[in-house]
């Protein structure tokens, strides 16, 4: 590609004229915080049921052949 090309492409997608990035500062919610902390507990839960010897899971004998 020369360079009268390269300079087309940088004016046709508005190169220079406005900061090149899409991107936004996340911002937590309520809900959000509320899914976190329950997944935390399903994650804790889970481990100490699997460490306590009752964390077997139940598999249908055909997916075992």
């Amino acid at each position: 590609m020369g360079g009268e090309e390269t300079i087309d492409a940088m004016d046709l997608r508005s190169f220079g004229v406005r900061p090149r990035t899409w991107l936004t500062r996340l911002t937590y919610h309520r809900a959000d915080y509320v899914l976190l902390g329950l997944s935390a507990l399903i994650l804790i839960a889970s481990t100490v049921v699997t460490l306590s010897g009752y964390g077997r899971f139940w598999v249908p004998p055909a997916f075992l052949r």
